[in-house]
């Protein structure tokens, strides 16, 4: 008798080896951007009052992200320093707009919105701090020129941004007239300047007030012959001093010893 028999074929068998996603991070994540140096260094001191701030970076950055958001620099007491900036390479710097301010403590402080060309970004913020240098006398230097007598009393004052305005009487020999002269950090001292003319007898006493954009405004009293009268001249950084005006009239005697302030937008009171 024949026996049947039962055969199975194993077709398409497979076997399943087991396997896991591998993740690749991005750049960010894997080479985070580092602040390698800083100048000037954290808690430096007798730090030059025009320096220039910068940070140096492990790798290039992208320029669009370092903005005044980003990089700031502030002095003492929490105002922002005006200033510009600017990306090469690694390196970001902050100019100041003006020069800083003497025996004063500054802090930079950068952001972790910082990027570099690949991607990467600061993982923690960056502050640091230095502080400036004290003052330095220059040498002396004669303000007033060729007049032919006695310069007594200046007076001086300043604005914000280190520009002078200095006023004294001088005798021309027959008569004492008030000039004037003007400092600014760039330029040094202009040349002095007659900023009272047309009157009759000596003028004294000048004092001068400064404001924050540089305008000044000079004040003296001055005879015309008969009494004493009181006047004022102003100064603009644009236009330079006008015509001096006397401020007081109709009184029966002298006026002397004039003072003078001026506020944050230019007014002037004198008294």
């Amino acid at each position: 008798m024949r026996r049947s028999a039962v055969y199975v074929l194993l077709a398409g068998a497979s076997v399943a080896f087991g396997c896991s996603e591998v993740e690749f991070p991005d750049s960010a994540e894997a080479d985070p951007l580092r602040v390698v140096r800083v100048v000037p260094t954290d808690m430096a001191t007798e730090v030059s009052t025009d320096t220039e701030v910068t940070a140096e970076f492990d790798a290039a950055l992208n320029e669009a992200t370092v903005t005044p958001n980003t990089f700031s620099l502030a002095r003492e007491g929490g105002a922002e320093v005006a200033g510009t900036l600017s990306v090469d390479g690694a390196t970001a710097t902050y100019t100041p707009e003006d020069a800083l301010g003497l025996l004063r403590t500054y802090t930079a402080t950068l952001t972790t919105e910082i990027e570099g060309v690949s991607g990467a970004m600061l993982t923690m913020g960056e502050t640091w701090s230095f502080r400036t240098r004290d003052g330095q006398w220059a040498e002396p230097r004669l303000i007033e020129i060729s007049n032919a007598g006695n310069a007594l009393d200046p007076q001086v004052a300043l604005d914000a941004d280190g520009n002078a305005v200095a006023v004294w009487p001088q005798s021309d020999g027959t008569r004492r007239n008030i000039w004037a002269n003007r400092f600014t950090p760039s330029g040094g001292w202009g040349e002095a300047e007659l900023i009272e003319a047309g009157n009759a007898d000596n003028a004294t006493g000048p004092q001068v007030a400064v404001d924050p954009a540089g305008n000044a405004m000079a004040v003296w009293s001055q005879s015309d012959g008969t009494r004493f009268n009181i006047r004022a001249n102003r100064f603009t950084p644009n236009g330079g001093w006008g015509e001096a005006e006397l401020i007081e009239a109709d009184n029966a005697g002298d006026a002397f010893n004039p003072q003078v302030a001026v506020d944050a937008n230019g007014y002037g009171v004198a008294v």
